[in-house]
């Protein structure tokens, strides 16, 4: 949440929101550029965490492991979700 919050905030300050929309760039197709990259960051940070995981406590986790990760996936992305809001107010 943190991050997509920051990026989103500082896109404002900065005005490159406003000259994305002036230059031709569709609302939705900014959305889907960060939500993108904040994908991929979530997907990268949570193939970390099972690598840590595994490194530090020697064991897997219970269950299915795919099953595991996409609920920690689907966890970042809905707290990634929390920060774009802020576009409304743009």
């Amino acid at each position: 949440m943190l991050s997509a919050s920051v990026r989103l905030i500082g896109e404002k300050k900065a005005g490159t929101f406003r000259r994305s929309m002036l230059s031709g760039t569709k609302f939705w197709e900014i959305i889907v550029a960060n939500f993108a990259t904040e994908l991929i960051l979530v997907v990268f940070q949570t193939f970390l965490t099972f690598v840590v995981l595994r490194i530090m406590t020697g064991k897997d986790p219970l269950g299915s492991i795919l099953l595991c990760f996409v609920m920690f996936v689907l966890d970042g992305i809905f707290g990634m979700s929390l920060g774009k809001p802020i576009f409304a107010s743009v």
